[in-house]
This record gives structure tokens, sequence and C-alpha cells, in this order.
């Protein structure tokens, strides 16, 4: 009885977020210049989206050209990030026949990536180069490894089972269930694959075990809650889901299996208004807490 409660708020809040998606999408449309001549570049899944004037350049041909060329690198890098993670994670459920919009961007100073499941499956992607400050890891090639971080956001955001695909059926892309799992196992899975699918990534970083085995030694361990979120105003900030989520992913992934890390997501985005713990004894055995605990001594 108390699981159907919760199912039924679960649909409701669903109801409530399809009401209020216009707003959404209202603000993603004044997002970029409209003086921007964009143009764009096809592949089988991808849809790549750059600019021929950036930057207030006019009628540089060598600009446009080269971004043509950056755009056609981008997609061959996503249609192989594309049947990498598919394998690992399973095949698109929905929306199969509909590309992912992949935008390139040139407005910021900061090296980013960011992806949606909603209103439109899209990567916006910087184009600015990281550096060491803006960046702090190793890495071969930006692009592979932010686009397989952003491409593993949209296929983990894509799963449904049992009455979550029947709901996705109905709602449409509102509805995404692993996108209510805690941001340390949402980023952990990202950074889990930028490090399996590319040469590189924060998973091996040596600076990245460091921060960890400060924090042991200190016995200064951030609390669950603050890990859950990117809002901390001190070290280290907002990139704790990041540090402690990768930890924590590697940590099943080795101990039980990656396995058990896909079928932990499976059981969450059938039964998300069971909540995460639910879905973690499942999969492991143990809860998240104990979890966190076992994973301070790996």
């Amino acid at each position: 009885m108390q699981n159907k409660i919760i199912f039924f708020i679960y649909t409701i809040v669903t109801i409530v977020l399809v009401i209020y998606s216009p707003l959404v999408m209202s603000v993603e449309a004044v997002r970029y210049d409209p003086g921007l001549n964009w143009q764009v570049l096809e592949s089988p899944h991808f849809s790549v989206y750059f600019s021929v004037v950036q930057n207030n350049e006019q009628n540089n041909e060598d600009f446009s050209y080269n971004n043509e060329q950056l755009a056609q690198v981008v997609a061959d890098i996503a249609e192989e990030t594309y049947r990498q993670v598919n394998a690992q994670l399973g095949p698109p459920q929905h929306h199969h026949l509909q590309k992912i919009a992949i935008i390139m961007e040139d407005f910021s100073d900061y090296a980013l990536g960011f992806a949606s499941p909603f209103p439109h499956r899209v990567i916006r992607l910087s184009l600015t180069a990281p550096t060491a400050k803006s960046f702090d890891m190793k890495f071969k090639s930006w692009l592979k490894m932010v686009i397989t971080h952003e491409y593993t956001h949209i296929t983990h955001f894509e799963m449904t089972a049992g009455p979550t695909t029947a709901l996705r059926a109905l709602f449409g892309q509102i509805l995404a269930p692993n996108a209510l799992q805690p941001i340390w196992s949402i980023e952990g899975l990202a950074v889990y694959n930028e490090t399996k699918f590319t040469a590189g990534g924060r998973g091996i970083d040596t600076r990245y075990d460091m921060y960890l085995r400060m924090a042991a030694l200190e016995d200064q361990f951030n609390t669950l809650d603050q890990i859950s979120g990117y809002y901390l105003t001190s070290w280290p900030d907002g990139t704790a889901p990041y540090i402690y989520g990768q930890s924590l992913i590697h940590f099943i992934a080795q101990k039980y299996g990656e396995d058990k890390v896909i079928i932990l997501s499976k059981i969450f985005c059938e039964y998300p208004y069971l909540g995460f713990n639910y879905a973690l004894k499942r999969a492991i055995g143990l809860n998240w807490r104990n979890c966190i605990k076992a994973g301070k001594i790996i």
C-alpha cells in the first residue's frame, strides 16, 4: 500500500513538471545571440551545430572552415562514443530515430560541457581549451573525454523499465528516472566512463586519489549531503560529487563487478519512487551509507 502511495505521488509530480515545462523551454530559447549564423553537420545519430560567425568575427572564411572541420571531428568522436556507451548501458529505448543535438559553443572562457534530456536531447560543448587551472585533470583528447562524459548522462537519463516506461510513453522526455539519483552517483558514472573509454579521465588522475587520501588521513571526509550537490562554498566546492562519486562507482565496479553498476541504475529507473537505498541494496546488498563507509577503505 505504501509503495502505491509513493508511486502515486511520483506520478503527480511528473504531471506538474509537464505542466510547467514550457517555462523551461522559453528560457532555453533565448540562450544564443540571434546574429549567429548556424550550420549543421549530420551524422547517423547526431546533429552537430556550429556557427560560422563567433567572437564578433565577420566574413572570416578560415574561421568558418575550421569550425566545420572541428564539427566533423566532434561527429566522429560522438559516433564512436555512441557505440561504446550503448554497448555498456544498453541501446536507446526511446526516440532512437531522433538524432541528438551537439551544440559547439565559443562563448565562454571556461572549458565545460553540459547535457540535458529535456526538452530535447542536447549536448553543449565549450570550444575553449582547458587549462590546469580551469580543469585540473589528465586527458589525451578533451573532446573525447567531454563527449563521453556528457553522452553517458544522456544515455543514463534515457533508461526506463516497467512502470516508468509506460509513464515515459505518456509524458515524454521530461520523465528521466535516473536523473533523480544522488548527484554523486550521476557524476560518478559519467567520470567512470570518461576514464573507461578514453586515455585519461579523473578516475586515473593521481590528484583525485590524493584528495581522498588526505581527507581520510585528516578525518575530514565530506558528509553524504555535502557530496550530493554542487553547492559547497569551501573545499572541495562543487567538485565534491565528482571526487567522491567516481571513487564510489569505481569501488562498486571493482568489488562487485561493473555489471552491478549498470544493474543499480536499471533497478532505480524502474522503481525511483522507492529511493536509491532500495536499488543499492538490491544490487549489492548495502545501503548507501554503508557503501560510503566500505568505499573509504579502498
